[in-house]
């Protein structure tokens, strides 16, 4: 391929195609008619030698070649338009800016309620949505602009994704303050729970958690909250992230103690994709979160 006379502008309709996967709904994503999808993709066939996509049905299916450059092609455009966007001036007072924020809701439990607090008080405009990844690799939703912000553990990140580590969580217990196991063995909140003792106790786990130990769990929840009630009523424990142990304690009658051996401590980050890293409105919310701590 003579890359001298390779047009730029076929990248934009390559990853509209490899996201929407139809001709019509690329078109409409980069505002061009379906003909002139078809005409560039007949272009790029030209260019890289190779189909690119086969047709299934009423869905165009990428070849692995195609789907190879899905990432690199991406990055490319996010690189190039973070490179061309002027920086404005960002007014939180005035603003009415959205962002979608993703997380496990432990990290969001602990983090966004102080953020909300302050975003009340100096950006009443501004709103966000929040929603809990479905795994533990956000980069996906951020590629294709589903979210803003990330937060999640600190993890091997692609090239065109950019992190800030916010804080370390170290894992502790969490049960009633009136546990009848722990009070009969003489332990106060704070005090570390002898290892026999932890191996008897009936654990309540959150399918969520991302930094609970192996043991024996009797009971999976769906959310913190409900993880919290369940340990206030019963004789079951859990392991968690200190900040978020510490977070749910508040009303709910619950104790933090010390576990008796080292349990892996988790980096928790908020990531985000470089095309936002110099938009004022996105440095002033990662800046505001950073302040939360």
């Amino acid at each position: 391929m003579d890359f001298s006379k390779f047009d730029m502008n076929l990248l934009r309709v390559l990853d509209a195609l490899l996201i929407t996967r139809s001709t019509t709904v690329a078109g409409q994503q980069v505002g061009l008619s379906q003909s002139a999808v078809s005409s560039a993709l007949g272009r790029l066939r030209v260019a890289l030698n190779d189909p690119l996509f086969l047709r299934e049905g009423r869905h165009l299916v990428p070849t692995d070649y195609a789907q190879s450059l899905a990432q690199p092609v991406r990055a490319i455009l996010a690189e190039t338009e973070a490179l061309l966007t002027r920086p404005t001036s960002f007014e939180p007072a005035r603003s009415e800016r959205h962002f979608h924020i993703l997380g496990a809701e432990f990290w969001g439990a602990h983090l966004l309620p102080e953020l909300m607090a302050h975003l009340a008080s100096v950006a009443p405009g501004v709103t966000l949505y929040c929603a809990t990844m479905s795994g533990p690799d956000p980069s996906e939703a951020l590629l294709l602009k589903r979210a803003d912000l990330a937060l999640c553990p600190m993890c091997d990140l692609p090239d065109w994704a950019a992190a800030q580590p916010l804080y370390r969580a170290g894992q502790v217990l969490l049960a009633r303050q009136d546990h009848p196991r722990l009070v009969a063995a003489g332990l106060a909140p704070g005090d570390t729970v002898p290892s026999d003792l932890l191996a008897e106790l009936p654990r309540a786990d959150c399918g969520a958690n991302p930094g609970q130990k192996a043991g024996r769990t009797v009971v999976t929840l769906p959310d913190v909250h409900t993880l919290a009630a369940m340990l206030s009523r019963t004789p079951l424990v859990s392991i968690l992230p200190r900040p978020l142990a510490v977070h749910l304690v508040t009303g709910q009658g619950l104790a933090v103690y010390a576990l008796p051996e080292p349990i892996a401590v988790t980096d928790v980050a908020m990531v985000w994709h470089v095309r936002s890293q110099n938009d004022p409105a996105h440095r002033w919310l990662r800046e505001r979160l950073a302040d939360t701590l």
